[in-house]
């Protein structure tokens, strides 16, 4: 079976089960039974429906394709991702921006989620993660740079590939630079890399603009 029909197949197949554990364990939230336990378990439940929407995602060959702004992309990761990164003591730089993409706007802000999770992942306290965004004439240039453990170049072709993990004591599927750039080329775009090990990473994500 191709890859991309088993991560649909099996995304459909765990998402009913995921709703009524969701709903079992909200009921004994609102009643009082077992908070803190219920609580616990909704946790985990989140982080498997993220799963799941990252085995669509892998399941997804095109995407919709119309001219968005970046600009609304930005500020939802803004208000995702600053109080998780001040909860760290990372330095996150959002910047504001009037550029506009063609392509899917929601599927773009997952890809972009993806960079900076794995970016906050492997970045110490006190270090800094800046966004960029670069016009270019054919195209808009995201950049995600983080000032973490970096790459080494041998391990950097492989890191795209489903379920690598480099660190295999950091949480995670191993999905997330995948669906990164799946999104990016589904829509016409790419995912760049530059990286040297103890200088941080630079992930770029390029869309067209027409």
């Amino acid at each position: 079976m191709p890859e991309d029909e088993l991560a649909r197949l099996l995304a459909h197949e765990l998402e009913p089960s995921l709703v009524a554990l969701e709903l079992r364990l909200r009921a004994l939230v609102e009643a009082g039974a077992c908070r803190a336990e219920a609580e616990s378990c909704l946790a985990e439940v989140d982080a498997l429906r993220a799963l799941v929407r990252d085995y669509l995602f892998l399941g997804q060959v095109e995407l919709e394709r119309q001219r968005f702004a970046i600009a609304p992309v930005l500020a939802a990761l803004a208000r995702r991702f600053g109080p998780m990164a001040a909860a760290r003591g990372v330095v996150l730089e959002i910047p504001a921006s009037s550029a506009e993409a063609e392509g899917d706007a929601g599927a773009t802000e997952r890809a972009l989620s993806n960079l900076l999770d794995n970016a906050l992942k492997f970045s110490s306290e006190r270090s800094r993660i800046e966004v960029a965004v670069r016009e270019e004439q054919s195209g808009v240039a995201i950049a995600v740079k983080d000032q973490g453990i970096g790459i080494p170049l041998s391990d950097q072709a492989r890191i795209f590939d489903p379920f690598v993990r480099l660190d295999r004591e950091t949480p995670g599927a191993g999905l997330g630079l995948s669906i990164a750039r799946r999104v990016a080329e589904a829509q016409g775009g790419r995912l760049d890399l530059a990286s040297e090990p103890g200088q941080g990473a630079t992930f770029v994500l390029v869309l067209r603009k027409s």
